[in-house]
């Protein structure tokens, strides 16, 4: 079962969640940490989203934000971790996620995030629109083009 956490409710799930949401972050190349995200969700900024097995045990945890991009609304995934995810979870997390951006009158659902989502979502009609590229910069680099400013 998955589960919308409104922020009032947040304060008894911390504990659990935040290590599950360090999952993700350890993908995000130090930009991130589970603690940034849950602080995102108690700012009400994001939503969070619990995987809960048949045993009410809480197994996965899925922030979304959702925000107007030029003329579209768009409900973004920004974070997805936890213990014991399988495929049917999963596609109870897509379709909770997917129902609550219909109801709240999203245009897309998005997900900027490693090349193995696009193969997992490709069955729940995700398809690659972009790529993001990047390039890390050196401190000196930063630096330097400063200077030139």
């Amino acid at each position: 079962m998955v589960t919308y956490i409104p922020t009032e409710y947040l304060g008894s799930f911390k504990e659990q969640v935040v290590p599950m949401l360090d999952k993700a972050a350890a993908r995000s190349n130090g930009r991130f940490r589970g603690s940034d995200f849950w602080e995102m969700v108690a700012d009400g900024t994001n939503q969070l989203w619990l995987t809960v097995d048949d045993e009410e045990n809480i197994i996965g945890a899925t922030t979304t934000s959702i925000y107007a991009n030029r003329n579209l609304s768009v409900m973004e995934i920004i974070a997805h971790g936890g213990t014991s995810l399988d495929n049917t979870h999963l596609s109870e997390v897509m379709n909770s996620l997917e129902e609550f951006a219909v109801e709240n009158d999203c245009d897309v659902i998005r997900i900027v995030g490693r090349h193995g989502w696009k193969k997992v979502l490709d069955k729940y009609g995700y398809k690659e629109e972009h790529i993001v590229l990047e390039k890390e910069l050196s401190d000196e680099r930063r630096r330097n083009d400063e200077r030139e400013d």
